[in-house]
């Protein structure tokens, strides 16, 4: 696979500046080229789960009460063992914070439910809404590991290696 014209530039960039210092005035001018080059050829490599992805986490940052409501909703969730407490305070953020605007259709359908029958079936809904998180936590994560793992990031950035973020591809 070829290189990319951003991943020429920068490289060809990094080699003059190693050849010729750059004086105090020129390195910002140099590193902005070299961050703007850097960042399309992350767009370039971006696939369609990335965009949907940075979406839906732009839309949560975004929100303020979304914001409030996620990071509530993960640390009540995980706060008790027992699944009716756990169902009370999922049901008193749903009712104080209300649904965010952010989430998906299905998703509004499923937190409305809960406030309606989360009580009753906490035994069963309890432990389900703390699995729904955790595989959404561990997509989220193993799709960030792999950006870190992919050999543009070690070609890019080949320290990562050295300071075990990253292993060699």
């Amino acid at each position: 696979m070829s290189e990319s014209i951003w991943m020429q530039r920068s490289r060809e960039c990094l080699s003059q500046v190693k050849k010729h210092p750059l004086s105090e005035e020129q390195r910002p001018l140099s590193a902005i080229e070299l961050a703007g080059w850097i960042l399309e050829e992350a767009r370039r490599i971006q696939t369609p789960s990335d965009r949907r992805q940075q979406r839906r986490l732009a839309s949560i940052i975004e929100d303020p009460l979304g914001k409030l409501f996620v990071v509530s909703v993960t640390d009540q969730c995980f706060r008790s063992q027992q699944c009716s407490r756990v169902a009370d305070q999922l049901i008193y953020l749903i009712k104080t914070l209300g649904v965010p605007s952010h989430f998906s259709f299905l998703e509004k359908v499923q937190l409305i439910g809960f406030k309606w029958l989360g009580r009753a079936l906490s035994g069963v809904l309890a432990p389900l809404v703390k699995h729904m998180i955790r595989r959404d936590a561990q997509a989220n994560l193993t799709q960030m590991m792999q950006q870190f793992d992919s050999p543009v990031c070690h070609r890019a950035t080949p320290d990562c290696v050295a300071r075990g973020f990253c292993q060699r591809g």
